[in-house]
C-alpha cells in the first residue's frame, strides 16, 4: 500500500497513546490553520481508551471541533450497540458535545456530512480500524456499499445489524488517516490490508498504521 507508515506499540496501552496524540496533533494543527477541525471516529471497543486520552487533553477548543461517527449500527443511541453511545460514555461530556451522530435516513445523514465537510474545509483526520475479515469502517467484504460514490452508505446486515458508514469517497479525503490495529488475530487483515487486499487495503493515500508488537506484522499465517 503506497503511502502506508507502520508504528509497532509495545502493547494496546501503548498504541492508544500513540493514537491520541496523532489526534491531538492533528486537531491542534486545524484549530491553528483555519479557526475549526472536524475528525471522524470509528466504534468498537478498541479505541475507546484512545478518545479517554483524548478527551483530556487541556489545550484543545472542543467548541470548535466538529465530531463526526465513521460508522453506526442502525439502533437507538441507548442500545448496548450504539457507537454514539459509547463515543459519549469515552470521550465526556464536555468533547461529545460536538458529536454529529451519524443517524436517520441514508439521504439525510449523507447530505448532512457532505453539507459539514464542504463548508468546513473536509475532515482532518479519522481513526479507522481493521476487522479480522479486513473491514475497515463498516466497509465489509462482499457489501455494494464498498462501490458506493456518496458520502454515506447503508450497509447490508452485518454481525447482526444494518448500518450507516461513511464511503471510501469520504474516507479517501480525510487529510489524515489513523488506522489502529492490534492484537495476533489482527495479522492475516493488516498484511492483506497493507498489500493493497480487502476492504482496508482500498484506503488510498497516506495513512498511519498503529500495530502491537512485532507478532502483529510478523509472517502471514
Amino acid at each position: 500500500m503506497k503511502g502506508a507508515t507502520v508504528l509497532a506499540a509495545a502493547d494496546a496501552n501503548d498504541a492508544s497513546g500513540l493514537a491520541a496524540d496523532l489526534l491531538a496533533a492533528r486537531i491542534r494543527a486545524a484549530l491553528a490553520g483555519r479557526g475549526e477541525a472536524v475528525m471522524a471516529l470509528s466504534g468498537g471497543s478498541t479505541p475507546w481508551p484512545a478518545y479517554q486520552r483524548l478527551a483530556v487533553a487541556a489545550d484543545i477548543d472542543w467548541a470548535r471541533v466538529t465530531i463526526l461517527q465513521v460508522d453506526e449500527r442502525e439502533v437507538p443511541p441507548d442500545h448496548p450497540d450504539s457507537n454514539l453511545g459509547g463515543l459519549i460514555d469515552a470521550l465526556g461530556r464536555r468533547a461529545s458535545a460536538q458529536i454529529v451522530p451519524l443517524a436517520g435516513s441514508v439521504e439525510a445523514a449523507s447530505a448532512a456530512y457532505g453539507r459539514i465537510v464542504r463548508e468546513r474545509g473536509g475532515i482532518d483526520v479519522a481513526l479507522l480500524g481493521v476487522g479480522d475479515d479486513g473491514h475497515t469502517a463498516s466497509l465489509v467484504p462482499g457489501d455494494p456499499a464498498l462501490d458506493s460514490r456518496d458520502v454515506v452508505a447503508r450497509t447490508l446486515p452485518y454481525r447482526g445489524h444494518t448500518r450507516l458508514t461513511l464511503t471510501f469517497t469520504s474516507l479517501d479525503l480525510c487529510a489524515v488517516r489513523i488506522v489502529l490495529a492490534h492484537g495476533p488475530t489482527k495479522r492475516k487483515a493488516l498484511h492483506s490490508a497493507l498489500a493493497g487486499e480487502g476492504p482496508a487495503g482500498r484506503l488510498r493515500g497516506a495513512a498511519t498504521w498503529l500495530v502491537t508488537t512485532t507478532e502483529s506484522i510478523g509472517p502471514r499465517n
